[in-house]
């Protein structure tokens, strides 16, 4: 009997350790994966993870449902693309105004190009690029202003596919057309020139110039903080952790719901990823876009201040 009662104990304490490294191994925070070092944990952190998805997610996500994928190009060309993207110029969806270039698109415009590439109104959207995510975020952010649902923007791009190993073709096939309705344009997403020039010393107000430092120096609108897009990546051009993304913008005073905070560049494409980055990943509500960003703004005879 006493054996019996020993083997039973024994048993019992085998059982309690297999349960508690079950637990450590899901409560950890990293986990390694193919050679590489996988945060687990880090898009369910995120204010909204349903607008950016890691590769292996996405892999996951075509394997099992109808995904509409979007390549994204400016002036770098790439060409290595996820199976079945759609490959769309930046610039193809930008319009031009009092000669400035960049400014969103037309409702038209838009569904045009989402109609030529087979897309509906419910469809998922994953949009990549390489550069940086800046691409993918600019045209995740008119999708959305334009009312599209489902939009997420892939988390390194096109680079972190390539290394995790995952396959490539170099040849795009041509999608049967839809019809696509896009929604009204959400305007209160974005500032224009009249409510820049009315915030300029306006204390309810924080301009944030996310250029580069040496563009900053240049000429910036007065006041403008500066905290460059680049800050927000990791090396291997990931997005950083949301403690990590925090910690950079609180650090510098860019807190959530204190100041109206209006977010620019050059011509608004890094702007509108760091409205992303503080809009969806940290759930920052107070945000604009500028999006004549400072081209326009640096001829349009409002007050410029240089730091050299």
């Amino acid at each position: 009997m006493k054996r019996i009662i020993f083997v039973l104990l024994l048993f019992l304490c085998l059982i309690s350790v297999l349960i508690s490294n079950k637990q450590k191994i899901y409560d950890l925070s990293f986990r390694e994966d193919n050679n590489h070092i996988i945060n687990i944990n880090k898009y369910n952190e995120y204010a909204k993870p349903q607008s950016i998805i890691s590769v292996k997610q996405l892999k996951t996500l075509i394997e099992n449902e109808n995904v509409k994928l979007i390549a994204l190009k400016e002036d770098i060309n790439y060409t290595e693309y996820i199976p079945n993207s759609q490959i769309l110029n930046i610039d193809d969806v930008s319009q031009t105004i009092n000669n400035i270039k960049g400014f969103v698109p037309s409702k038209e415009k838009v569904e045009e190009f989402l109609s030529n590439f087979g897309i509906d109104q419910e469809d998922t959207i994953v949009l990549y690029d390489n550069f940086n995510n800046v691409l993918s975020a600019r045209l995740w952010f008119i999708l959305t202003l334009y009312g599209h649902r489902d939009v997420k923007v892939l988390d390194g791009g096109i680079t972190a596919w390539i290394n995790n190993d995952y396959y490539v073709v170099n040849k795009i096939e041509t999608p049967e057309k839809t019809k696509y309705l896009a929604d009204e344009k959400q305007n209160d997403k974005i500032a224009d020139i009249e409510l820049v020039k009315n915030s300029l010393y306006n204390e309810n107000y924080l301009f944030l110039d996310v250029r580069s430092n040496e563009e900053y120096k240049k000429g910036h609108i007065p006041h403008a903080i500066n905290i460059p897009f680049t800050e927000t990546l990791n090396k291997d051009k990931t997005i950083k952790t949301y403690d990590e993304l925090k910690m950079i913008y609180v650090s510098k005073e860019v807190n959530p719901n204190k100041k109206n905070i209006i977010v620019y560049c050059s011509f608004g494409n890094r702007a509108t990823y760091t409205y992303y980055v503080l809009t969806q990943l940290l759930g920052y509500k107070n945000v604009l876009l500028y999006d004549g960003s400072y081209a326009e703004y640096s001829v349009s005879g409002l007050p410029i201040e240089r730091e050299i």
